[in-house]
């Protein structure tokens, strides 16, 4: 038997309580991606490992962006969840 730890208890009740009431409602529950668009990301792997974007777009794939601030543009590439990782909203968090 595993045992997850739970920090916060009383959050965890509310998000719960939702849940029950969004899959009783009758309505479609589609569950959301793990990084939705506007989340900041770090690619983990590959030729692009490091860059640090925004997913802009959902679709099949993600789409990541990674924004080249000095030429006011930007590039996507496709890429799946499991090849990124967030990172936090801070501008200075650019390329490494």
């Amino acid at each position: 038997m595993t045992i997850l730890r739970v920090d916060d208890q009383f959050r965890l009740r509310g998000e719960l309580i939702q849940i029950h009431r969004m899959l009783s409602s009758g309505l479609p529950v589609v569950p959301e991606p793990e990084y939705p668009v506007g989340s900041r990301v770090r690619i983990l792997e590959g030729p692009l490992k490091n860059l640090v974007g925004t997913v802009i777009r959902r679709g099949n794939r993600d789409h990541f962006v990674a924004v080249v601030h000095f030429l006011g543009r930007g590039a996507t590439v496709e890429l799946q969840g499991w090849q990124v990782e967030p990172v936090p909203d801070d501008p200075g968090d650019g390329p490494v």
